[in-house]
């Protein structure tokens, strides 16, 4: 069975260094294809949407409120949450996230390492504009 609450909570402390504009090298590629991936998955949903945009705006604020609604949309749909994990996965080196995964690892930055997955129309998410 899936942790999907460490999986959004390491997918949300991936991207807050983009939101914050400080440390994007540590978010590097994977950071802005999570984001992407959660702005086109939460799009015409408005709690989710208002929660992204508060959490960009306040990322120590709304830092729960956006891992509850991603863990949330990943034990629903099969296919965000396969795409989330396995964005997460890449960065291999930062977390053990297989160990994590199965709620069995603590998640703990080791290095700025990135790697890229393409998302495209994956499990029919829209593509984005």
């Amino acid at each position: 069975m899936i942790n999907w609450l460490a999986i959004a909570t390491i997918a949300v402390s991936i991207i807050t260094p983009l939101v914050k504009k400080a440390g994007e090298e540590f978010s590097g590629k994977v950071g802005e294809e999570i984001f992407s991936l959660i702005k086109r998955k939460f799009k015409g949903d408005e709690e989710a949407e208002s929660t992204l945009s508060a959490f960009e705006k306040k990322p120590e604020r709304y830092n729960t409120a956006l891992v509850d609604i991603l863990r949330e949309k990943a034990e629903v749909d099969s296919v965000f949450g396969e795409l989330l994990l396995k964005l997460v996965q890449n960065i291999d080196g930062q977390y053990n996230v297989t160990q994590i995964a199965k709620g069995t690892g603590i998640a703990q930055a080791t290095d700025s390492s990135t790697a890229s997955v393409s998302i495209g129309s994956i499990g029919g998410l829209p593509k984005e504009s």
